[in-house]
């Protein structure tokens, strides 16, 4: 056993392996003992975590996910030993995925990267089972296999928290009556499900890309998990799929920029102070290779909302500095972003390049329309926009004001910094 510090220090790896690390064990133990005991092996890992969370101050083991995954383990086994719901025909069954569970974890020879990711990858499939409505499959992937809270997964679909924790539920209980079994799918069942758990990686990117809440204004790890996984798709027979192509092409365009979105303090940087020297260019070469990869035939035969993003992340990245940005072509971009999926927020990025093109001025009548829209209402980056628009017309008490409510809303640590910072500076 290795020496912790202080329980600080291990409520913080407790909380990276729930974050990190819960959902390939749950994929794992779902993979051996059936989606339908998804719920007990759910259970099983919050458990593990719980008892990590007392152990481990004594001395954190050498291999924690391997400990993880055999406490886990050994909960899922007593539970459906003990559940008199499990009849008599299935224990056989029941004991040959115990024996080989048993085999092939132990304390000291499991490196969960090894063996888990395919295993994470199917579970992705399964929960997204047609069977579920779209949303309950997106809810119930990013809640169980990608870690995030009720909280993180409402503002991704524009929906309030507790609805969110309703349809988890229902999904679950769904996904649990259907005993759907997670198997790699076939190319012709994979047609049907990939759109969904496309949308499922990109919101997952997004999240990491620009947290809703926390200290940090990037979590690399989700985003490079969202890569990882989306490039095992790439790699697959299927992989020639032109909105697969394009998601990856508008990861690798968007990861291009991580060095350069906060300065050495871990402040955040915009677009138009950071460094362009520190993008990466092989990362702006892989986007432009998945990018010409997305076109199977005609563009407008096959163009999908990841083409539109991905021709927007792309012009910034081939873009030497923000000033010689072609603002109007990426206007028209956005405008062909409105018409094929239109939401608040897309509206809202839309009058920033606005702003860009036509000036404030008119950019905040446009903006003023927005603003009985119930979600924009709450939304921080909404006043933040309001706030920089009146900044720049020279109306510094109603920017202030604007500011202080995109503060007052903000949960992201770094972002209400640079707000703050935004505000001062008017002040004085």
């Amino acid at each position: 056993m290795s020496e912790t510090g202080t329980l600080g220090s291990t409520a913080e790896l407790v909380d990276h392996f729930f974050r990190h690390e819960s959902a390939r064990v749950i994929s794992h133990l779902t993979a051996h003992f059936g989606t339908r005991h998804l719920e007990e092996a759910e259970d099983a890992v919050q458990e593990a975590l719980i008892k990590a969370m007392h152990s481990w101050p004594r001395g954190v083991p050498n291999n924690p996910s391997a400990w993880i995954l055999t406490v886990a383990r050994n909960k899922i086994i007593d539970t459906l030993r003990r559940n008199k719901k499990i009849v008599a025909r299935e224990e056989e069954d029941l004991n040959r995925k115990i024996e080989a569970v048993g085999e092939s974890t132990t304390m000291s020879d499991v490196e969960l990267e090894d063996f888990l990711k395919d295993d994470l990858l199917k579970m992705m499939f399964a929960c997204c089972d047609p069977s579920l409505t779209v949303e309950s499959q997106i809810i119930l992937t990013l809640r169980i296999l990608c870690g995030l809270g009720n909280s993180e997964v409402a503002r991704a679909l524009i929906k309030n928290d507790e609805a969110i924790a309703k349809a988890y539920t229902r999904a679950k209980q769904k996904l649990r009556d259907s005993k759907i079994v997670p198997a790699v799918p076939t190319e012709e069942k994979a047609k049907e499900q990939l759109t969904v758990v496309l949308k499922v990686l990109y919101l997952l990117f997004n999240e990491g890309y620009k947290s809703s809440s926390g200290n940090d204004l990037i979590k690399r790890d989700l985003c490079l998990e969202s890569m990882r996984l989306t490039k095992i798709l790439c790699d697959s027979p299927f992989g020639r799929n032109p909105e697969l192509n394009a998601l990856m092409s508008l990861m690798c365009f968007h990861t291009s920029r991580f060095e350069s979105r906060v300065d050495k303090h871990g402040a955040l940087l915009t677009l138009k102070e950071q460094d362009r020297s520190t993008w990466n260019a092989e990362l702006i070469e892989m986007g432009s290779f998945y990018f010409q990869r997305s076109f199977a035939n005609d563009f407008f035969e096959t163009m999908t909302e990841y083409h539109v993003l991905a021709a927007m992340a792309g012009l910034h990245c081939q873009s030497k500095d923000y000033e010689s940005t072609d603002w109007e072509q990426l206007l028209g971009l956005y405008d062909l972003q409105m018409a094929s999926k239109p939401s608040p927020v897309v509206e809202l990025n839309r009058l920033v390049v606005y702003a860009e093109v036509h000036g404030a001025n008119k950019a905040l009548t446009e903006l003023s329309k927005l603003e009985n829209q119930a979600f924009l209402s709450s939304y921080y980056l909404f006043y933040a926009v309001k706030g920089d628009l009146l900044s720049q017309l020279e109306k510094t008490d109603d920017a202030c004001e604007a500011l202080s409510k995109a503060i007052e809303l903000t949960e992201n640590a770094t972002e209400k910094k640079h707000l703050e910072k935004k505000l001062a500076a008017l002040i004085v």
